[in-house]
């Protein structure tokens, strides 16, 4: 009889003990996730910590290297280097100080900052950015990479910036030009770098909406076609719109200056940056209100995209989703 009440009571103990070992070890699990994700959360809160990002240090390595290239893109950027941009700017550099006046200057200045680098900016960065989403679904690394540790804004915020730092590099090029063609034209250091700034603006602008149809789309190339073609809608529509109503409307000749949707086009916000049309009838305040119409405008419609993105990202993949 000893013997068999031993044997109950250990079972008895030992099922008491299997029993409390869950109540006592869930909450040092908890507080040891919590500590954890606590310590994650404090370092990006630091100056300068997003630069720890994995998903911007994934994305720069994958554009900027250049092992990475086939041996048809290195060879077209090694001529390009070489080859093709020493003569533009030899061309350009004889334009401007060999029998040229001032106004000459600021016509290549003109050309360059609304015709080249505005290009760049409307039409590189949307396509750039178009597949930074689409890319991880066709690879299936998408749910994974939602899955992680890394919240939205880790992973929306490098993307973004991995994408777009590329093509700003891409603009430093058109630097030099610029500078030569504002000190042979007297171009103020206010318009220089009011232009280069809205160029980092737009930049961003619309590297935002070929990420939100990356992100809305399942494949790169309808994610890149509807990028391209909501950008090139949205820079054609104004000035088509202008055209008609001044031939609508016999009595009264729309201007360019009074012509609100205008306002929302790139390139002539950034004729009124630099200032170059002399002949225009634009006052004082709207050469500030229009660039600054469309920095409103622009950054409304880019924090509201960010807005979409960021909370649907957050309820996590579909799939596991109940």
């Amino acid at each position: 009889m000893s013997l068999k009440f031993d044997l109950g009571e250990s079972e008895e103990s030992t099922n008491t003990q299997r029993a409390r070992v869950p109540s006592a070890s869930l909450p040092v699990e908890t507080l040891e996730l919590d500590d954890t994700s606590k310590v994650v959360t404090d370092t990006y809160d630091r100056p300068f910590e997003w630069v720890k990002n994995p998903v911007l240090r994934k994305e720069l390595t994958s554009r900027m290297s250049i092992r990475r290239m086939s041996k048809a893109n290195r060879l077209a950027l090694t001529l390009f280097m070489a080859v093709v941009l020493p003569i533009v700017y030899l061309i350009i550099a004889r334009v401007l100080f060999i029998n040229s006046s001032v106004r000459d200057g600021r016509d290549i200045f003109g050309v360059i900052a609304v015709g080249f680098q505005m290009a760049f900016a409307v039409l590189l960065a949307p396509t750039v950015t178009s597949g930074v989403i689409t890319l991880e679904r066709e690879k299936q690394t998408w749910n994974a990479l939602l899955l992680s540790r890394l919240t939205s804004w880790e992973i929306v915020w490098g993307k973004l910036l991995g994408s777009v730092l590329p093509a700003l590099a891409m603009q430093l090029i058109f630097i030099p030009i610029l500078i030569m063609a504002a000190l042979k034209g007297g171009v103020s250091l206010g318009s220089f770098i009011g232009a280069e700034v809205f160029v980092v603006f737009c930049t961003f602008f619309y590297g935002i909406i070929g990420m939100f149809f990356s992100w809305l789309c399942r494949r790169t190339q309808l994610a890149a076609a509807s990028a391209m073609a909501t950008v090139m809608i949205s820079v054609v529509a104004s000035p088509v719109m202008l055209a008609l109503w001044q031939n609508l409307t016999s009595s009264y000749q729309a201007k360019p200056e009074t012509f609100i949707p205008l306002w929302t086009n790139p390139f002539y916000v950034m004729l009124q940056i630099t200032g170059i049309e002399s002949t225009s009838g634009v006052q004082a305040w709207q050469s500030v209100g229009i660039p600054l119409f469309f920095y409103i405008t622009s950054a409304f419609v880019g924090w509201l995209l960010s807005v979409v993105m960021l909370r649907r990202l957050s309820d996590g993949p579909p799939e596991m989703t109940p």
